[in-house]
């Protein structure tokens, strides 16, 4: 049973970081979106443990398991991520 629970959160989180960016899609190309959430997740969990002191400790793991997810979303979403008028940016 608890290998169903941790299979299905695996399946929740698995490149959401890019699903956002799909969703958020404007006239912005953003290339490598759920790669860069992730990162900046992961390298600035002081600055944003500071508002909320709970928020790195159950971000940071979520975001250590969704990068490699997020590597390979961002791949297959990589035409229409990288479309866009505007330069790239986060």
């Amino acid at each position: 049973m608890k290998a169903v629970g941790m299979l299905a959160m695996l399946v929740v989180l698995s490149g959401c970081a890019s699903l956002w960016g799909v969703a958020t899609k404007d006239d912005k190309a953003r290339p490598w979106f759920g790669v860069k959430a992730d990162w900046y997740a992961l390298t600035h969990a002081r600055e944003l443990g500071e508002k909320t002191v709970l928020l790195p400790a159950v971000l940071c793991p979520a975001a250590a398991i969704d990068l490699p997810f997020s590597a390979v979303s961002d791949l297959l979403f990589w035409p229409y991520l990288s479309s866009g008028k505007q330069p790239a940016g986060l």
